[in-house]
């Protein structure tokens, strides 16, 4: 393998850790290039019910299903000899099996049986390029017919090993970033709040869908050459998180009026702490929560509850300060009575309604 080539099929892993698309070609290519007939290739954590990532090329999968072992079994430490193996091994340097295989557990093993000795590879180099607190990758290079790797093909596969370790790295840490990136956004879609995350500038860097909608329905919110034009209020609430410490920063509210419908929003504007480790995020500087002012429940007229239910006027006033969601205290205060006398009225308020609870007592007041 000469220096270009293997300049060639460097680049193509870094490249391909970052497109996954392109690594099972990439790992063909690198068995090629290393002399190896047969490539078994995955990562994930070892004995985790996940199912993990394997990339093969020259080897048999049917002999495993064969032997009565599932895909999973392949990343199995109790199941498979080599990955208990590539649990401890160094990653600077590829092994003989026979290094790190008893001969004992190499003949008795059904699963080496299946996928070893049925696919003609018996004297592979086992290698573990890479290894964190919970993921393993490794796997192992193979010639057909028991053959030996000779000497140059050896120091070529563990002159290539840092890289690949180093590629499995930036992969298996780009996953992670994906899968946080998209259960976070899962639960930003599930608000039913606009959610902005946006750096010093303005420039816009996550809006959820919630927030697209807002964008694209005139409400006072304009997306221009990648910037956000919020209200005034709003955009100078921002300016103050922006420009003041992040350290004890504490989120600020603003009411703003929206241009359709005179409709009224709430927005909370947050310093944007802890957001390097996200994807995309590493420029944030505020995260912008906007969520629609509901009107105050229309309250139900007094006689009308008197007339439908026969209550007293007494309990007609407590009655329809119940749709406003206040607790006992609060309507109390507001009629300035005592806390009992309201807690008796409800009481009776509910006999004559029929209302089993005090929340089926608000949902029938406030259809009035």
């Amino acid at each position: 393998m000469n220096r270009l080539s293997t300049e060639k099929l460097i680049d193509r892993l870094y490249d391909a850790a970052i497109d996954s698309d392109c690594w099972q070609d990439t790992l063909t290519s690198l068995a090629g290039s290393l002399g190896a007939e047969c490539l078994v290739f995955g990562y994930g954590r070892p004995g985790a019910a996940e199912k993990p990532n394997i990339f093969t090329c020259g080897w048999d999968h049917s002999y495993l299903k064969a032997g009565g072992f599932i895909e999973e079994d392949i990343w199995d430490p109790s199941v498979n000899p080599g990955v208990a193996a590539g649990c401890y091994m160094p990653i600077a340097k590829s092994f003989d099996r026979r290094e790190l295989i008893p001969d004992n557990v190499f003949a008795t093993s059904e699963f080496i049986h299946c996928t070893v000795v049925m696919n003609d590879c018996l004297n592979h180099r086992l290698m573990a390029p890479y290894r964190s607190q919970d993921v393993l990758s490794g796997g192992f290079f193979a010639k057909k017919g028991g053959r030996d790797f000779i000497d140059s093909e050896v120091r070529a596969i563990d002159a290539m090993l840092p890289h690949l370790g180093r590629a499995m790295r930036l992969r298996t840490e780009l996953d992670r970033q994906r899968v946080v990136s998209h259960g976070l956004g899962q639960v930003l879609e599930r608000l039913g709040k606009a959610v902005f995350v946006l750096d010093a500038d303005a420039a816009l860097l996550f809006a959820n869908k919630f927030a697209e909608q807002i964008l694209a329905t005139e409400n006072g919110f304009r997306l221009q050459f990648g910037r956000i034009k919020f209200p005034k209020r709003l955009e100078q609430a921002i300016k103050i998180q922006v420009n003041g410490s992040k350290e004890n920063a504490c989120p600020c509210d603003v009411s703003i009026g929206a241009k359709a419908q005179g409709r009224q929003w709430r927005a909370r504007v947050y310093p944007a702490t802890g957001f390097a480790d996200l994807p995309g995020t590493a420029t944030a500087a505020v995260v912008v929560v906007i969520e629609e002012q509901q009107p105050p429940p229309m309250l139900p007229d007094a006689e009308a509850l008197c007339d439908l239910f026969g209550l007293t006027k007494a309990e007609a006033a407590i009655a329809r300060l119940v749709p406003t969601g206040g607790t006992k205290r609060q309507i109390a205060e507001a009629l300035f009575l005592s806390e009992n006398t309201v807690k008796s009225h409800l009481m009776s308020i509910r006999s004559k309604v029929g209302a089993r609870s005090v929340v089926e007592l608000t949902h029938i007041l406030a259809r009035l």
